[in-house]
């Protein structure tokens, strides 16, 4: 007879089936993602994290390249060093985006097929942790999506940094053939495992750590055959080349934190802490489960889904009787427990202890929500024994067929989602940025306006056309010098002797984004730049239009001369003058705001898809006289309109005649469409009553050739 194929372990599946099983993955992962598939290349899932997510990604993916000492000093927070330790550092990502990016991808496209392909993985892994158990492949593929793919899952999909959570499983099926073979090189694959998951992601690594700590335990607890001694020795080797793999990381990490005092207080940690309600909150984006009653579209839609849940007292209630897949169930129950009162950060029962056990890798975690992820794999494994109980009740083939199709069909219900990319980022990058790319900037760029908070994430990602250093940065920890500097350029009238701040920052050059800077900062910031101009301190400006607004470029002259003062041409002497005119005309506004006044956005409606050019229409009127439309904005940028025109608004006088005739209530502003502006996007206008009060309306829309 020929020889059986080769298997993973005793009883075990064919090696083949491995490679098998991680396509059908994909391919269900794909199917739940559909709606996502087509924008995968171009969009995001929204203009913050997920943006600052593929700007991490690219910028890995550079330093690799050109500088892999140096992938640690990301361009961003200039010239500060270490600045991808401010943040979650996703080496592992940037290396998995290296040949993707080499096939063509965009950015965003790297991103999001990292996304993808990280989710089905971890169905895959989780899966493979069933098998190791004992489980049916079938059963331990279906518990798998049931877990993997429910409300957790639906609100990370689109930021990567999490995606890669089934890693844990694979520490968890390294440690179990280890403690079934006891073999020097199982024990060597456990610390290559255990230091990925660090490469990937420090969350993820701290909650592997906790998940295998709580496994060793239950193991040597009641595997009364284990050779405890020699079991352990090799599990501390495992940990020891872990360490030793995440030496660099943790070098980074630790010189940062000791040079700018970075630390998580109690409060923080709380904040990003989950609640028992949490767990039974879903997502606006998960139908199947609109029966609950909280939702939440961030880390806090922690619902492990009914399918799940359902398969899991089936699994249960099958050990009952038959008293099978004993060890699948009493870890996944150990994981699923483990995941909760994880998740509940410093207010639970696991996190003080593990802080006790792991005190450097714990005292950094912030979302203590994510532990969610170690839930997700225990009820897969739960999943996985209740489906196995189900299957194994058919009595015929046919019978078992129609039962497995009934479950696909249940579990899909439960888990489908409806995630569609709205965000499209700006590429091509600007023309501003095509110019800093083969300009000499004579050191870090400054944007303004400067935040160092979600708004920054723009003027990160747009770097990328040339990776130059730049002040701007949006992370989870900020230095206090840049703090202090947001404060600064946030001021009603900007300090004079801010430029000498600037200057031994350094700042080479300064780039005002008049489209972007709102109200309250529009005036004081180009008054300030107006200042540095007129007396020599900067050179420029140069124009650069963006999308109907107006970039200026600005350089920071030094005593060393390194941008000595020339004779302006024609067009540096327009700009400059052109300049000044917007200084000059620039609105006077406070940052009073007032709610109280009638004002409306009445098209377009709110989620309106909207084909080709757009119409912004409303009203407002204080009695006896119209509002001011003080601007409209789309995405927080000012833009050229086709047309605007005040309008009569009858109907409002009609229905509100204590407001007078409203002869020039209405209001009507056209905008074209503009290549790339296909997805969706915020609309603000901003309203001012005749007695100077202040008010803001904001309306969201897809946007559609």
């Amino acid at each position: 007879m020929p020889e059986s194929p080769r298997r993973d372990h005793p009883g075990g599946s064919p090696r083949w089936a491995s490679a098998i099983d991680f396509l059908v993955c994909l391919t269900v992962t794909a199917a739940w993602a559909a709606r996502a598939l087509p924008r995968l290349g171009t969009h995001l899932r929204d203009a913050h994290d997920a943006q600052f997510l593929a700007w991490e990604i690219a910028w890995v993916r550079h330093a690799i390249v050109h500088a892999p000492l140096h992938v640690f000093d990301a361009n961003t927070f200039a010239p500060a060093r270490n600045a991808l330790a401010f943040t979650e550092p996703l080496i592992g990502y940037g290396l998995l985006g290296l040949p993707l990016a080499f096939a063509g991808l965009s950015d965003p496209g790297v991103s999001n097929v990292l996304c993808l392909l990280g989710t089905a993985f971890s169905v895959w892994a989780i899966s493979r942790l069933a098998v190791s158990h004992g489980a049916p492949r079938l059963p331990a593929l279906f518990g798998a999506v049931a877990a993997a793919l429910g409300a957790q899952t639906a609100c990370a999909f689109g930021y990567v940094s999490f995606v890669m959570g089934g890693g844990i499983a694979l520490v968890l099926v390294a440690w179990k053939r280890l403690r079934e073979s006891g073999r020097w090189p199982v024990a060597l694959a456990l610390g290559v495992a255990i230091a990925a998951l660090g490469w990937f992601s420090l969350h993820l690594f701290a909650f592997g750590l906790a998940a295998l700590f709580a496994i060793v335990t239950l193991d040597l607890a009641t595997k009364r055959e284990t050779r405890r001694v020699a079991l352990l020795t090799r599990l501390a080797a495992a940990l020891a080349l872990a360490a030793l793999l995440l030496a660099p990381l943790a070098l980074h990490m630790l010189e940062a934190r000791r040079e700018y005092g970075f630390h998580r207080d109690e409060p923080e940690s709380r904040l990003y802490s989950a609640a028992p309600r949490d767990w039974l909150t879903t997502t606006s984006v998960n139908p199947g489960q609109t029966f609950l009653k909280w939702r939440s579209d961030s880390e806090r839609s922690l619902y492990p889904g009914t399918a799940v849940l359902l398969l899991s007292a089936a699994g249960i209630l099958g050990l009952l009787l038959t008293k099978k897949n004993g060890g699948l169930i009493a870890s996944g129950a150990l994981l699923a427990g483990l995941g909760i009162v994880g998740s509940f950060g410093p207010a639970g029962p696991a996190v003080p202890v593990l802080k006790i056990v792991f005190p450097f890798v714990f005292s950094g975690i912030r979302a203590f929500t994510r532990f969610g992820c170690v839930a997700q794999i225990g009820f897969g494994l739960l999943a996985g024994a209740g489906c196995a109980a189900l299957l194994e009740r058919a009595r015929s083939r046919g019978a078992r067929a129609v039962l497995a199709a009934a479950l696909a069909v249940g579990i899909a219900f439960d888990v489908r989602q409806t995630v569609r990319f709205g965000f499209r980022p700006e590429l091509p990058h600007p023309p501003v940025e095509e110019f800093l790319a083969r300009s000499d900037t004579g050191g870090p760029i400054l944007h303004l306006p400067l935040y160092h908070s979600p708004g920054d994430v723009r003027w990160t990602f747009s770097s990328l056309a040339h990776f130059k250093p730049i002040v701007n940065g949006f992370a989870s920890y900020l230095p206090r010098r840049n703090q202090e500097l947001v404060a600064t350029l946030a001021s009603e009238q900007i300090p004079e002797a801010t430029f000498a701040l600037l200057a031994n920052w350094p700042v080479g050059t300064l780039v005002v984004h008049e489209h972007a800077l709102p109200l309250d900062r529009l005036r004081p910031t180009m008054e300030f730049v107006a200042t540095g101009l007129r007396e020599g301190v900067v050179d420029g400006p140069r124009r650069f239009n963006h999308r109907g607004g107006d970039d200026w470029v600005f350089f920071l002259r030094r005593p060393s001369g390194e941008h000595p003062m020339t004779a302006i041409s024609a067009e540096q002497e327009r700009d400059q003058r052109e300049f000044l005119e917007h200084v000059e005309s620039a609105p006077h506004i406070g940052r009073f705001e007032d709610s109280q006044f009638p004002a409306s956005i009445d098209a377009p409606a709110e989620g309106e898809v909207v084909h080709g050019e757009l119409k912004v229409s409303g009203w407002s009127q204080t009695p006896g006289a119209p509002s001011e439309i003080v601007e409209i904005r789309i995405d927080r940028d000012s833009r050229d309109r086709a047309s605007f025109a005040r309008t009569a608004r009858l109907d409002v006088a009609a229905v509100l005649p204590v407001l007078g005739s409203c002869a020039q209530a209405g209001y009507e502003a056209r905008f074209p469409i503009l290549p790339g502006d296909d997805g969706t996007h915020d609309i603000r206008v901003v309203f001012r009553s005749a007695d100077g009060r202040m008010r803001t309306l904001s309306r969201t829309f897809e946007w559609a050739p």
